[in-house]
């Protein structure tokens, strides 16, 4: 199925076209070949399928949207092949969504496509944005991170972190190695509930870094940790794009 990074009409879950009236579809299997991203682990979680959706929601619409995502969010959750369903919006305040979805595969993601729950998010989406969506399909990069994931204590008092990066191709393994040496530090810090890296399928070298945290005190902790500071030592040489507010969101849970 082809899928965009941006699309002008709307976007949730993997990219629905809904303006356009195209019908929703599964996700695409991965290209075979070579994956800068493999490795030789086979658990269940190589099935796995993540999607990262971005909604501007208008402030002025946010009233009658919000409880529509938020019984979506719900719903969601207790739909077989279900892993997660987080729903985000930014800590500095405003009105748009970031959505993280986590499915067992892709056939659980197709039958998502046919629950009343989402049926009502796409009829209710298109008079609510007040911008460009963005829909990513993501999988998730070794060391897999489903065994350390946990909620965090509070979810409302949680800082949660997601940054878009894009690798430049010839330091991709660099990025990836150094992603690899911070991820088991990262995830054993006082206070860490998730760390996990995933590639944007059909972008490459395009990467999502997700964190969950149970309160803003431990992220900070985090950051200035000797791994943390190793990895800001190489990041910068690695990135084809800069790391800006454009592409890294502090976000507040909203769904719980």
């Amino acid at each position: 199925m082809p899928r965009h990074p941006t699309l002008p009409a709307a976007a949730l879950s993997v990219a629905l076209a809904l303006a356009a009236g195209c019908s929703p579809q599964s996700p695409a299997p991965a290209a075979a070949g070579p994956d800068p991203a493999a490795s030789a682990e086979t658990a269940p979680e190589a099935q796995q399928v993540a999607l990262f959706s971005i909604l501007p929601i208008r402030a002025d619409a946010e009233s009658v949207f919000l409880p529509v995502m938020l019984d979506n969010a719900r719903k969601s959750r207790e739909e077989p092949g279900a892993i997660g369903f987080d729903v985000f919006q930014p800590e500095a305040g405003g009105s748009t969504l970031y959505l993280f979805e986590r499915w067992r595969d892709a056939a659980a993601v197709e039958r998502h496509f046919a629950t009343p729950n989402l049926q009502a998010v796409e009829r209710a989406l298109p008079a609510a944005l007040g911008g460009e969506a963005v829909s990513l399909t993501l999988k998730e990069v070794p060391p897999y991170g489903t065994a350390q994931r946990r909620p965090p204590a509070d979810p409302a008092a949680s800082r949660n972190v997601i940054v878009r990066l894009q690798v430049r191709p010839e330091r991709e393994q660099a990025f990836l190695d150094a992603l690899a040496e911070v991820t088991p530090h990262a995830r054993s810090a006082p206070g860490n509930a998730a760390f996990e890296l995933y590639r944007v399928e059909d972008q490459p070298q395009h990467y999502v870094l997700f964190e969950r945290w149970d309160d803003a005190q431990s992220h900070e902790a985090h950051l200035v940790q000797p791994y943390s500071k190793a990895l800001d030592a190489v990041l910068p040489g690695t990135l084809a794009a800069p790391i800006d507010e454009r592409s890294r969101f502090l976000v507040r849970d909203i769904a719980g």
